[in-house]
């Protein structure tokens, strides 16, 4: 009896954690956050319900709503009425002694790191450097084209946009990046303290630079040869009923990691559908990338460089196989046509003008999902535009810092129990052909808080981010009707 009355005890302690744990991290809790805990508990409906043989997927369905009254982008946008508020004199001052057109960000809690130093050689380009709360103060990196702005800095900007974003949270990023926005950069460097530039020239003296190639390979599969039959890449259709764990030939993502790696692997990045780990037709080899067509460059809008030694892997593969990995120096820059997902990081990633609206962290997810929920957000938006995203031969190595392996595992259970119904609905979402792109924006992160991905402080905070982005003068580019795909 003592024992039946401990574990009913413990039961619902737990269910009381998870009601708690469930609710948004950030902005009011609405009725539909209610609904959606009241189901998980009684088991009716709600994604995570306990059955007795296996568990139930996540549906990725719409279980709240975002107000229409809410939406604020859909006729058009200016500019603050006022605009002092919207420009504290945070953003304005720290100015660098430099004139930059191309930044690097960074948030860290650590002293200067050699990836940070040797960043800061890259030709042209200013760092600037988002202090934490952990973070050494003062921060003992200076120079020309640096600027950090320390914690006291920031609590001085009382604006809603920075004051909504956490502190001790990978998010405080967002605040670098409109940073460097608002002092006029055309070209964005996302970077982490522990991935070092690869150092080109002569060992003697060796110079560091982000390369930007003038044509990149674009997937697509190989034209048939001598009477063989090209491969089939199949694109998955939107449904509930997603593929087992040996894949069914149906791909929303690719894993180019084996086929740029220098020797053999079974790697995938972090955020690479589970489900299709294990589906050849999603992995694709080398001698198959080498007969795909090369384009220019001028379609992609995103550059992520590969990582050698600890690239960017998922705590699965950390825990389950060996480390490092290195890739081919001079393996192809690949580049993905729309209806396909290429999962890129904050680590090392080069966003150019035209997708610098694309930066945005989300800031109620944990920091191991924020950056991997962007890049797929991101490039859907970016289908509209006509452009796309890309993966360059390593240009960095990273050198990692302590992680607790089963601590990231726990953070990324989102990417493990989502990523499959976020893809397919990301494929089957169309904004109206009229919308502007920050009205686009606006609808599709309202879109994932519906679903569940994000929780309402980040629909809120978005729609802040553009109207900052407006407010400091930046340009968005305006979608393409019909938008092709990228030429092949």
């Amino acid at each position: 009896m003592e024992t039946r009355w401990l574990v009913a005890i413990l039961t619902c302690a737990l269910l009381g954690a998870v009601a708690l744990w469930s609710f948004p991290l950030s902005g009011r809790v609405g009725a539909g956050d209610v609904q959606t805990t009241v189901n998980f508990l009684a088991g009716s409906g709600g994604d995570a319900a306990i059955l007795g043989t296996t568990g139930k997927i996540f549906s990725g369905r719409a279980v709240r709503t975002f107000p229409a009254s809410s939406l604020r982008f859909q006729e058009t946008v200016a500019p603050s009425a006022v605009v002092g508020e919207h420009e504290h004199d945070a953003f304005k001052g720290s100015e660098p002694k430099a004139k930059c057109s191309k930044w690097a960000v960074v948030t860290t809690i650590f002293p200067p790191s050699s990836a940070i130093e040797l960043i800061t050689k890259y030709p042209d380009f200013c760092v600037v450097i988002v202090a934490d709360k952990k973070t050494p103060n003062p921060y003992a990196l200076a120079g020309d084209n640096v600027v950090v702005l320390n914690v006291r800095e920031q609590e001085a900007m009382t604006d809603e946009f920075t004051t909504a974003i956490p502190w001790n949270h990978f998010g405080r990023k967002n605040i670098g990046f409109m940073y460097a926005i608002a002092h006029g950069a055309t070209h964005v460097f996302d970077f982490d303290d522990d991935n070092e530039p690869v150092p080109r020239g002569p060992e003697n003296a060796p110079t560091y630079e982000f390369q930007i190639p003038k044509t990149v390979t674009m997937f697509k599969p190989a034209a048939p040869t001598d009477g063989e039959a090209a491969p089939s890449i199949k694109i998955a259709a939107h449904s509930a009923n997603t593929s087992t764990s040996k894949g069914n030939g149906e791909c929303t993502s690719i894993n180019l990691y084996p086929a740029m790696s220098l020797t053999p692997t079974v790697a995938w990045p972090r955020g690479f559908p589970l489900t299709q780990i294990r589906n050849p037709a999603c992995t694709p080899t080398a001698e198959g990338v080498a007969k795909m067509p090369v384009v220019d460059s001028a379609v992609v809008a995103v550059f992520q460089s590969l990582a050698n030694h600890d690239p960017d892997v998922d705590a699965l593969f950390r825990l389950t196989q060996p480390l490092p990995i290195m890739f081919k120096p001079d393996c192809p820059t690949i580049a993905l046509p729309p209806n396909l997902f290429l999962s890129y990081n904050a680590q090392a990633s080069l966003h150019t003008h035209a997708a610098l609206w694309g930066l945005y962290l989300p800031i109620t997810v944990h920091g191991r999902v924020s950056d991997i929920w962007r890049a797929y957000i991101t490039q859907r938006l970016l289908w509209d535009l006509g452009l796309t995203v890309s993966l360059t031969p390593p240009q960095v190595v990273q050198i990692r810092n302590p992680h607790n392996y089963l601590a990231d595992f726990a953070a990324e259970q989102d990417l493990y129990s989502k990523t499959e119904q976020l893809l397919l609905f990301l494929r089957s979402w169309r904004a109206p052909p009229a919308a502007s792109l920050p009205a686009r924006i606006e609808l599709l992160w309202a879109a994932l808080y519906e679903r569940t991905y994000v929780n309402i402080g980040d629909v809120l905070n978005v729609q802040r981010w553009v109207q900052r982005l407006v407010d400091v003068g930046y340009e968005f580019p305006t979608p393409v009707a019909d938008a092709p795909n990228p030429p092949a």
